[in-house]
């Protein structure tokens, strides 16, 4: 969960697991843009929708987010 301030409040532990930070190292101290390339949001990538979906789908936004040890890795979500 992330508060208006972009702080991220809340994780659970599979955030953990694929982040490689503790629970504890994240909420309420990072921002959400730390974990994206560059801490950049524009880095976000652009909204895709899969051609066989109706236009009711909101579409899968693509990422590159970065670890704890600065590996990157793809996120769709």
């Amino acid at each position: 969960m992330v508060e208006d301030n972009q702080i991220v409040s809340r994780v659970n532990s599979e955030f953990e697991r694929f982040s490689g930070y503790s629970r504890a190292e994240v909420e309420g101290a990072k921002n959400w843009s730390e974990f994206i390339l560059n801490g950049d949001p524009r880095n976000m990538g652009e909204t895709t929708r899969p051609p066989d979906m109706n236009s009711l789908d909101p579409g899968v936004q693509v990422f590159t987010f970065m670890d704890k040890q600065n590996r990157e890795k793809t996120v769709f979500s």
